[in-house]
Order: C-alpha cells, then sequence, then structure tokens
C-alpha cells in the first residue's frame, strides 16, 4: 500500500507542472542507483547488498535532490518529500538484494 501511495505521490503531485519530468527524474535516479551498485558489485562480488545500495544513494544524490526539489516545487509537504524518497530508497533497495540474491530469477521473473 505505501509503495502505491509513494508512486502516486510522485507520478501525480507534479502533474500539474510537468508528469514527463517526474517520471524522467525517477528513471535517472532508478539507472544512477542500478549502475553505482553494478560498479560495485563487479569490483567485488562479495559486497553486501544493501551497502552496496546505500553507497548507491549517495553517489546519486544529485538525482535525488532533482526528485526531492520538483515535489517542493509543487508545493508538496515536507514530510510527503520525504515520505516519498524514502520509499523509492527503499523498493530500489529490495531490487538490489533481488537481484544480487538471485540475478538469473530476477531476470526471468522480470522479463529479462
Amino acid at each position: 500500500m505505501r509503495v502505491v501511495l509513494i508512486s502516486a505521490i510522485l507520478f501525480s503531485v507534479p502533474a500539474f507542472a510537468n508528469p514527463d519530468l517526474a517520471g524522467q527524474l525517477r528513471r535517472e535516479f532508478d539507472n544512477c542507483v542500478y549502475a553505482s551498485v553494478g560498479k560495485q558489485w563487479q569490483a567485488n562480488p562479495r559486497i553486501d547488498s544493501s551497502l552496496a545500495a546505500e553507497v548507491g544513494f549517495q553517489s546519486c544524490a544529485t538525482e535525488e535532490q532533482a526528485m526531492s526539489t520538483l515535489l517542493y516545487s509543487s508545493n508538496t509537504p515536507a514530510y510527503q518529500v520525504n515520505a516519498t524518497i524514502v520509499g523509492i530508497r527503499l523498493q530500489l533497495k529490495r531490487a538490489v538484494r533481488e537481484i544480487m540474491a538471485d540475478p538469473v530469477a530476477y531476470k526471468k521473473k522480470h522479463g529479462g
């Protein structure tokens, strides 16, 4: 339920401003985190998935700030902005854990 709410906030609150921009910023953040995690995993195949994700979030702070700025510019209350960003991070962390635990199963499950 929270994931739906968080997605709704990110994709609908700024709808009156620029809905395409919200989606673009989310994709850029996701891609940045996945790229960072991938590079870390290649360098150290035994890296902890949570650690890799957290380092990825730090590496992608600019993209995260862009999402927050868009939400703030749409007059979204700070608590909703924070909840949205935390929800996005949790979604990505779950995906990173799933991918790193069994890349083949993840690829099959998600149509790869």
